[in-house]
C-alpha cells in the first residue's frame, strides 16, 4: 500500500480458518508502507493476523488444514494503521503469523489487546505468532505473550508503550537490539516478564508502573528513567546496573512519586558502577534536602559511578548507601564550605589579636 487511505469498520482478517461444517483455509498479507489505514467501528470488532475466525463454533474433528494452511503477515514500515479492536490475535489457533513494525510507522491500538501466539474455543492447540518491532511506535492497552515457544517477541528498535504486559515466552525479553534505539514504556498498570527483562545498549525502560520479574538488568549503554515527568516504579524482584549503564531521576519538588522519581524494588539492588543522571528542572532544592531515589526490600552492592556525592545545576549532593535505601542529600557547595572556613578562621584570628591586648 503506497498513499492513500483505507477506512473499514468491521473485523480486519488477514489470513484467516473459519471451522464448523466445512473447513475452509486460506493465507493473507497486508504490506504497508505509507497512508492510512481505521480500523474503527462500532461494534470493535477483531483484527485477527493468521488464526480462526474466533466466534466461529468450530469441530475439532474436521481440522484438516495445517498450520502452513493458515498465514497471516502484516509489515508496515510507515503510515498510520489506527484500530479500535478489542483484540489483535497474531496467530490465534492452529495458524502462523507475523506483525512487524519499523521504520517511520505508527500502530495505534490504545485500547486494543496484543496477544501473539494463541489458541481459540475448544481446540487445544496454539498458534505460532511472531511480533518483530524494529523501529516506529506502536500503542496498545496490553502486550499478552504467554505461549511459550509459540509466543516470539523480537524488541529490535523502536518504541512500545503498553500499559499492561505479560510475556513468558521461555527466554528474558530483551528490550533493544544493542544497535538501533528502542524505548519501552510503561503507562502504569503491572507488567510481568516470567522470565526477566533486559534493556540493551541504546534501550531505555521508561514511564511508571510495577514491573514483576525474577529480575531486570539495564545492561551497559542502557537507560532506565522512571515517569514522562516524576513518577515511581516497583520491581518486586532484583535490579541489577551493569557498569556503564545509566539511571536519570528527575528532582522537581520534595515528594517522593509525584515530585521527583522513585524506584521500589522487592529483592536485591547492584548499582555496579552505572551512572547516576540528576535533572532538577527549574526546581531549587534547600540545604539538607533529602531524595529517597531507591528503597529496596533485599541487599545493596556496589555504588555508582560517582561515588559519594553529585553534582547537578549548581546544586551538590551526598549519596548515602543505606541499609535499605539510596539517599540524596543537599549538601554545601565545596566553594561556600570553603568561603565559611576561612570566614571562621579571620574571627578566631580577631578574637585571638583582641585577647593579646
Amino acid at each position: 500500500m503506497f498513499g492513500g487511505a483505507v477506512t473499514n469498520t468491521g473485523a480486519l482478517h488477514i489470513g484467516a480458518r473459519r471451522g464448523g461444517g466445512a473447513v475452509r483455509a486460506s493465507s493473507g498479507e497486508l504490506l504497508m508502507t505509507d497512508g492510512t489505514w481505521i480500523n474503527e467501528g462500532p461494534n470493535k470488532g477483531t483484527v485477527l493476523i493468521g488464526g480462526w475466525e474466533p466466534w466461529v463454533p468450530v469441530d475439532p474433528t474436521k481440522q484438516a488444514a495445517t498450520y502452513a494452511d493458515v498465514r497471516g503477515v502484516m509489515t508496515q514500515s510507515g503510515g498510520l494503521f489506527r484500530t479500535s479492536a478489542t483484540n489483535i490475535f497474531v496467530a490465534n489457533g492452529p495458524s502462523v503469523g507475523f506483525l512487524t513494525i519499523g521504520g517511520t510507522a505508527q500502530f495505534e491500538a490504545d485500547n486494543s489487546n496484543l496477544i501473539i501466539g494463541s489458541k481459540t474455543g475448544n481446540i487445544s492447540d496454539y498458534g505460532y505468532g511472531t511480533f518483530t518491532l524494529n523501529g516506529g511506535t506502536v500503542s496498545v492497552k496490553s502486550l499478552l505473550a504467554t505461549g511459550g515457544v509459540h509466543s516470539v517477541v523480537a524488541f529490535n528498535g523502536g518504541t512500545l508503550n503498553t500499559a499492561e504486559t505479560a510475556v513468558n515466552t521461555g527466554s528474558a525479553l530483551t528490550v533493544g537490539n544493542g544497535t538501533d534505539a528502542a524505548v519501552l514504556n510503561l503507562l502504569g498498570g503491572t507488567h510481568s516478564f516470567a522470565d526477566g527483562l533486559r534493556v540493551a545498549k541504546k534501550a531505555s525502560l521508561t514511564g511508571t508502573g510495577t514491573i514483576q520479574a525474577p529480575d531486570l538488568t539495564i545492561q551497559a549503554g542502557g537507560l532506565l528513567s522512571i515517569g514522562a515527568s516524576p513518577g515511581s516504579m516497583t520491581a518486586t524482584g532484583n535490579v541489577t546496573f551493569a557498569s556503564g549503564s545509566f539511571f536519570a531521576v528527575d528532582l522537581f519538588g520534595l515528594t517522593a512519586g509525584t515530585d521527583y522519581d522513585q524506584l521500589t524494588v522487592g529483592g536485591d539492588v547492584n548499582l555496579g558502577g552505572s551512572t547516576l543522571q540528576i535533572d532538577l528542572g527549574s526546581f531549587t532544592p534547600d540545604l539538607n534536602d533529602t531524595f529517597t531515589i531507591i528503597q529496596f526490600s533485599g541487599a545493596l552492592s556496589g555504588q555508582f559511578a560517582q561515588g559519594t556525592s553529585i553534582s547537578s545545576g549548581g546544586t551538590d549532593f551526598s549519596i548515602g548507601y543505606m541499609a535499605d535505601s539510596v539517599v540524596l542529600t543537599v549538601i554545601p557547595e565545596p566553594g561556600s564550605l570553603l568561603l565559611g572556613l576561612i570566614g571562621l578562621a579571620l574571627l578566631l584570628r580577631r578574637k585571638l589579636r583582641a585577647r593579646s591586648f
